[in-house]
């Protein structure tokens, strides 16, 4: 199964008709339809459409992730496939790793106010003004 095909069959298991994906993504219900027919998606179609089905983007790929390259290789929808896969992941590590970066960034904003607190509490022990 392919992408859209996953994709199809999760919009269909919820009972959601195209018109209403195709209002979500802001293009007509034509359009949408062939985007599903044509088995053509771009990326960011494709994580908007996770996005409105609560799903990971890599669920909609997850087939693609488990077969070899060489087996997805074998025909020209498979390696749209293939290049739609390898920029989810290089989003999704680029998207994992602002995280990281903002988490980081958290940890050490909390360190420095633990810092802060431990001084003001010195300071205030060093005056003779105890904590209750």
């Amino acid at each position: 199964m392919n992408i859209v095909d996953r994709i199809r069959k999760i919009r269909v298991d919820k009972g959601i008709s195209q018109e209403t994906v195709a209002e979500y993504l802001k293009i007509s219900q034509s359009a949408y339809s062939k985007l599903e027919s044509q088995n053509m998606i771009n990326v960011d179609q494709l994580l908007k459409i996770a996005k409105f089905f609560d799903v990971e983007p890599g669920d909609l790929v997850k087939e693609l992730q488990e077969s070899s390259l060489q087996a997805a290789q074998s025909s020209a929808t498979d390696l749209g496939n293939v290049a739609l896969l390898e920029r989810v992941l290089l989003e999704r590590g680029l998207y994992q790793e602002l995280l990281t970066k903002r988490v980081q960034e958290l940890e050490e904003k909390v360190k420095r106010k633990d810092r802060k607190i431990e001084m003001l509490k010195e300071k205030l022990v060093m005056n003779n003004i105890f904590l209750t």
